[in-house]
């Protein structure tokens, strides 16, 4: 786990026995005292990076019990942020096997061709305005052909339309 004490924060504080805090300076909040004859309690640290400050709490219950909350919620951000960070990521370069850099994913396509693409575009624009002017048994015939249907199957079909059956 990182050293929370390593850090800097802007603001010092002491938690006294009842709970109440004041204020001090960094040597005081982390200044190391001798061990209590008959505490059971070791001596821990409340640390908030966000709000910008350390608190050395009281040897009791109280002080043990926010210490090891606060002490399971940053294990818990580390592991989080850690899972995170090595995540691959489509932007970020990576290897292969052999420990080639092969670099982010880029899909760029190599072989498109910019005015294949326009002049394929324009043949479809035409084609949909013949379609739009096709009767509707003409429209029909498109789909079974489109379907790969049996021309017994379309025959039928039409002629059921048409009432000829």
């Amino acid at each position: 786990m990182l050293n929370y004490q390593k850090l800097h924060f802007d603001r010092y504080y002491i938690m006294d026995d009842r709970g109440d805090t004041r204020s001090c300076t960094r040597r005081e909040c982390f200044a190391a005292e001798d061990e209590l004859p008959g505490c059971a309690f070791r001596q821990r640290w409340f640390y908030d990076q966000e709000a910008g400050y350390a608190m050395r709490l009281p040897r009791n219950s109280m002080g043990d019990a926010l210490g090891r909350r606060n002490q399971a919620d940053l294990k818990s951000e580390e592991r989080h942020s850690s899972r995170r960070a090595s995540q691959l990521s489509i932007d970020q370069p990576h290897s292969n096997e052999d420990g080639d850099d092969v670099g982010g994913m880029d899909f760029a396509d190599d072989g498109a061709c910019v005015e294949q693409i326009v002049e394929d575009m324009d043949t479809l624009a035409g084609l949909t305005r013949v379609l739009a002017q096709l009767s509707d048994d003409d429209r029909v015939l498109i789909r079974f052909l489109l379907r790969k249907a049996r021309k017994s199957e379309i025959a039928s079909s039409i002629d059921a339309v048409r009432g000829f059956i």
